[in-house]
């Protein structure tokens, strides 16, 4: 939260001189597959830059091969769509590297040059600045997101359980990157890493009551249709949602479109439904060809 509120106030680095031009903030988020990295990467995003404006996001799955720094080093113009590019035309950006694990060791060695002196200079010899960018990076590792509170301890032991493993944690992502010989990187992320736990099941409620939402106000945004679930729908869509939390919010995502997006989609295709009608979801079942829906106009 302090590094977030002097980014967004542009306080970061106040403390030298005015032409140290290190970006305006930087995170590692933590965690494994589907607890929130990215989605809390992009509600920074909306916080420091609005709803409207992109982020710049890239896949270090991308960039495994040894050449991949150089890819981000190209020739960079105001509209050819390259990294460098982006950044020239909008200098004050929110930059995504995801799965940071991923890159080759030479792209992490760029992302730290970019961290510690805030520009690049280009293939052509053009200077780009990041003095105005806020800098993320998510890693996905083995064992580096620790479970939730166990709710057989007290409070006052699962802090103590917790902040231990939150040490271990860090220090096995410290050592990642050292392995890597990133040894920059790994002095970088002491301070600004932010470990995610698990999701567990009250999170996960939470998450499908917004994903269900979110299909709903399309469709009657779209299409004028009015749509709700009945209590026992609505209990079997949890249940199976929510049955199995190692993908986090992609494993519920998932099950979602499966369950309902899919059998949804396709009595909205068959049936006739006209716009300004309230629809009932009465009955969910799942047969041998897929999921199906029974709907009920009030």
């Amino acid at each position: 939260c302090n590094l977030l509120n002097q980014a967004y106030l542009g306080l970061s680095y106040s403390q030298y001189p005015q032409d140290y031009s290190k970006p305006r903030g930087f995170f590692l988020l933590a965690g494994h597959e589907g607890v929130g990295k990215t989605t809390l990467a992009y509600a920074i995003k909306d916080l420091l830059l609005g709803p409207y404006r992109d982020m710049i996001l890239l896949n270090m799955g991308d960039y495994q091969d040894e050449n991949a720094w150089r890819r981000l080093l190209l020739h960079s113009t105001l509209d050819n769509g390259s990294f460098l590019g982006k950044i020239r035309k909008n200098p004050y950006s929110v930059i995504l590297f995801e799965n940071i694990e991923s890159a080759h060791p030479s792209v992490i060695k760029l992302i730290s040059s970019i961290i510690r002196d805030g520009e690049i200079i280009t293939d052509d010899g053009y200077a780009i600045g990041f003095s105005g960018c806020l800098i993320m990076c998510t890693i996905r590792l083995s064992g580096c997101c620790p479970n939730t509170y166990q709710m057989s301890h007290s409070e006052e032991e699962t802090t103590k359980e917790y902040l231990a493993r939150e040490r271990t944690v860090h220090e096995s992502i410290t050592l990642f990157f050292e392995e890597k010989k990133c040894l920059d990187f790994s002095k970088y992320i002491r301070g600004n890493t932010i470990i995610f736990r698990g999701i567990n099941p009250d999170a996960a409620k939470l998450i499908l009551d917004v994903m269900i939402n979110r299909i709903f106000e399309k469709v009657s945004a779209m299409y004028g249709i009015t749509l709700m679930m009945s209590t026992s729908v609505q209990e079997m869509v949890e249940e199976y949602c929510c049955q199995d939390l190692t993908r986090g919010g992609i494993g519920i995502g998932q099950r979602v479109e499966a369950m309902l997006v899919h059998p949804l989609s396709r009595i909205l295709i068959q049936e006739t439904i006209s716009p300004e009608e309230k629809v009932i979801i009465t009955h969910i079942s799942d047969s041998e060809t897929g999921w199906e829906v029974s709907l009920s106009r009030v």
